[in-house]
């Protein structure tokens, strides 16, 4: 069995990389078989110590 793959990285809260992403695997690739989506932020201290704002912008990735 052969096995074939491809990482791209892109910014999912831009409209513009999502489209650049789905134009990249229709070009290149014809079809999509796994996406495998690791998208995050990192705030630089313990979550314990997240104020609501920053939660807030944890969870609006997911």
């Amino acid at each position: 069995m052969e096995l074939d793959g491809h990482g791209l990285v892109s910014d999912i809260s831009n409209p513009a990389h999502r489209v650049g992403v789905s134009e990249w695997i229709a070009q290149n690739r014809g079809r999509l078989d796994v996406l495998v989506n690791n998208a995050g932020i990192y705030i630089r201290k313990s979550s314990i110590d997240y104020g609501e704002e920053e939660r807030q912008k944890v969870f609006r990735l997911i």
